[in-house]
């Protein structure tokens, strides 16, 4: 075999890798990552961490609930559904504050050291950007607060669930009367 030999088209029965080319995500799309989990995709509003966490909260759960409803007409399939929402949007809420704080402290570090070479327009910039972050944080523990209480704003995506399970009591029931159940 000589040394440029590797660039020549190998002999029949060889085949050559077409490259996998993926289709672009849609805006608000939810993917698949198999070792990390559900990834969400937010193109809206900020760009920052937050559109995922009103991504979250104004969900709609209705076809959800509709088809628990269609499993188990049981009350507490309903509470425990609404539960595993509630759980749901804590977890965002809490994973988006620690995505926050890190980067508070990446900031922070860099304030420092801009302060240090007596760069003040960039330090500037950045504490505006921590106090918007801080300000997300604040905002992100209210929202945590009212899904405590179940209150207005995080009240639509399990008012849409509990919506969506009456939906599918009544369909269910209307299977049974018209005895297709």
């Amino acid at each position: 075999m000589s040394l440029f030999g590797i660039f020549k088209k190998k002999s029949v029965g060889s085949e050559v890798a077409q490259p996998i080319i993926a289709e672009p995500q849609k805006e608000n799309e939810m993917t698949q990552d198999s070792k990390r989990g559900v990834v969400r995709t937010i193109t809206y509003v900020t760009g920052l961490p937050i559109d995922v966490v009103y991504d979250c909260i104004g969900h709609d759960n209705d076809e959800k609930g509709f088809n628990d409803a269609m499993v188990s007409l049981d009350a507490t399939y309903l509470e425990t559904g609404k539960n595993l929402i509630k759980n749901d949007m804590n977890k965002v809420i809490d994973q988006t504050i620690l995505k926050y704080n890190d980067g508070i402290k990446e900031l922070d570090s860099m304030i420092a050291y801009n302060e240090s070479m007596g760069l003040m327009v960039s330090v500037t910039n950045l504490k505006t950007r921590k106090d918007v972050y801080l300000s997300h944080i604040e905002e992100m523990n209210g929202m945590k607060k009212q899904l405590d209480d179940l209150t207005t704003t995080t009240m639509n995506s399990i008012r849409s669930y509990e919506r969506g399970f009456m939906r599918g009591i009544t369909a269910k029931t209307e299977l049974v009367l018209n005895g297709n159940e």
